[in-house]
Protein backbone atom coordinates (compact mmCIF):
# COMPACT_ATOMS: atom_id res chain seq x y z
CA UNK A 1 0.00 0.00 0.00
CA UNK A 2 1.21 3.33 -1.23
CA UNK A 3 2.22 5.65 2.13
CA UNK A 4 2.23 2.26 4.75
CA UNK A 5 5.30 2.27 7.06
CA UNK A 6 7.35 -1.06 7.03
CA UNK A 7 8.49 -1.90 10.29
CA UNK A 8 11.25 -3.96 11.36
CA UNK A 9 9.84 -8.07 12.44
CA UNK A 10 11.47 -7.80 15.43
CA UNK A 11 12.16 -5.23 17.99
CA UNK A 12 14.65 -5.53 20.60
CA UNK A 13 12.65 -5.33 24.09
CA UNK A 14 15.16 -2.25 25.18
CA UNK A 15 14.04 -0.32 21.81
CA UNK A 16 10.47 -1.36 22.26
CA UNK A 17 10.77 0.45 25.65
CA UNK A 18 13.06 3.16 24.68
CA UNK A 19 10.21 4.32 22.12
CA UNK A 20 7.45 3.68 24.67
CA UNK A 21 9.06 5.66 27.26
CA UNK A 22 9.31 2.86 29.76
CA UNK A 23 11.72 0.88 31.31
CA UNK A 24 12.18 -2.87 30.33
CA UNK A 25 10.66 -4.36 33.32
CA UNK A 26 7.49 -2.69 32.83
CA UNK A 27 7.40 -3.29 29.39
CA UNK A 28 8.18 -7.00 30.12
CA UNK A 29 5.23 -6.72 32.44
CA UNK A 30 3.07 -5.41 30.14
CA UNK A 31 4.01 -7.94 26.97
CA UNK A 32 3.73 -10.89 29.64
CA UNK A 33 0.22 -9.78 30.24
CA UNK A 34 -1.13 -9.58 26.93
CA UNK A 35 0.89 -12.89 26.13
CA UNK A 36 3.12 -11.25 23.62
CA UNK A 37 5.57 -14.32 22.80
CA UNK A 38 9.15 -13.19 23.34
CA UNK A 39 12.18 -14.79 21.30
CA UNK A 40 15.69 -14.73 22.51
CA UNK A 41 18.71 -14.36 20.27
CA UNK A 42 21.60 -14.89 22.75
CA UNK A 43 21.40 -11.79 25.09
CA UNK A 44 19.02 -10.13 23.13
CA UNK A 45 15.24 -10.54 24.22
CA UNK A 46 13.13 -9.40 20.80
CA UNK A 47 9.66 -9.04 20.46
CA UNK A 48 7.57 -9.88 16.96
CA UNK A 49 6.14 -7.26 15.66
CA UNK A 50 3.62 -9.69 14.39
CA UNK A 51 2.31 -10.61 17.46
CA UNK A 52 1.88 -6.45 18.48
CA UNK A 53 0.12 -6.16 16.04
CA UNK A 54 -2.43 -8.97 17.07
CA UNK A 55 -1.80 -8.94 20.91
CA UNK A 56 -1.39 -4.83 21.54
CA UNK A 57 -2.88 -2.90 18.89
CA UNK A 58 -2.54 0.17 20.65
CA UNK A 59 0.89 -0.15 20.77
CA UNK A 60 1.67 -1.18 17.41
CA UNK A 61 -0.03 1.61 16.36
CA UNK A 62 2.01 4.03 17.83
CA UNK A 63 5.01 2.55 16.58
CA UNK A 64 3.82 2.78 12.92
CA UNK A 65 3.12 6.68 14.24
CA UNK A 66 6.82 6.41 15.55
CA UNK A 67 8.64 4.96 12.35
CA UNK A 68 6.25 7.25 10.14
CA UNK A 69 7.45 10.32 11.87
CA UNK A 70 11.07 9.24 12.26
CA UNK A 71 11.13 8.48 8.42
CA UNK A 72 10.09 11.88 7.35
CA UNK A 73 12.51 13.77 9.27
CA UNK A 74 15.37 11.18 7.23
Amino acid sequence: MKGEVELPLFYTMGALADLGNVTPHVLRTLLRECGVRRVRAGRKVLIPTAELATKVPLLFQSLKVVESLRRRRE
